[in-house]
């Protein structure tokens, strides 16, 4: 039996075919973009999540949290202050602004003979057995407030007497006017405050004066 003479070239099995050149490029290409942009990602995601820096439209919550802490802070600090500061104010008011607080004011209408209690709250008229800071009644011609009880004195025409102005005018210049609408007096309540009775009108026919008061709050030492 014969064989056939051996090949001169050794059998070698079948292989996958290989890409060309320039495509084997530019995958290598893409492939190092892609690191570079998984690298800036992370120190990104790093620099948001350890300094609070707000990247790519996100808020860090740790620089929200800071900036609340501080708000915080900032607020009770002038509360306490304000606390502070408005206690102090309150017990160690100056004179000058008590003497300007108003315990009332308005009209009043004061029957001809009649007394009013300016005391009260508001103040109200009064009989001969209660009370009495002042009374009042209508001159004989009809266009006066004659005043004939209560410790007054009359206010110079055309002024707006002080707390103070009144006190030392009911003091030094007691007396038991007459008084014009226009015209005003100053007077110390049974309690020791201070009021500006203005005659407004006189009603001859109706017998009554209408009057405006105003009264302050701290009583004269």
């Amino acid at each position: 039996m014969s064989y056939p003479p051996p090949s001169p070239h050794p059998y070698q099995p079948p292989q996958a075919p290989q890409p060309d050149q320039p495509t084997q490029e530019r995958t290598e290409r893409w492939s190092a973009v892609a690191t570079v942009v998984s690298a800036v990602v992370a120190v990104l995601t790093f620099l948001v999540g350890f300094i609070g820096l707000p990247a790519a439209g996100v808020s860090s919550p740790t620089g929200g949290t800071a900036t609340v802490t501080a708000t915080v802070r900032e607020t009770v600090t002038a509360t306490e202050t304000a606390t502070a500061g408005g206690s102090s104010g309150t017990t160690e008011a100056s004179p000058s602004v008590l003497d300007s607080v108003v315990r009332w004011a308005g009209p009043i209408l004061v029957g001809s003979g009649s007394g009013f209690d300016l005391d009260t709250l508001p103040p109200e008229e009064s009989t001969f057995t209660g009370p009495q800071d002042f009374q009042a009644n209508v001159s004989d011609d009809g266009t006066q407030a004659n005043f004939p009880y209560g410790q007054m004195a009359v206010v110079p025409r055309d002024q707006d007497p002080s707390y103070e102005d009144c006190v030392l005018l009911a003091k030094t210049q007691p007396q038991y006017p007459l008084i014009s609408p226009g015209n005003s007096v100053c007077l110390i309540t049974g309690e020791k405050r201070v009021a500006v009775v203005t005659v407004t009108a006189v009603h001859r026919e109706a017998e009554n004066v209408s009057m405006r008061v105003s009264i302050w709050e701290k009583p004269i030492e």
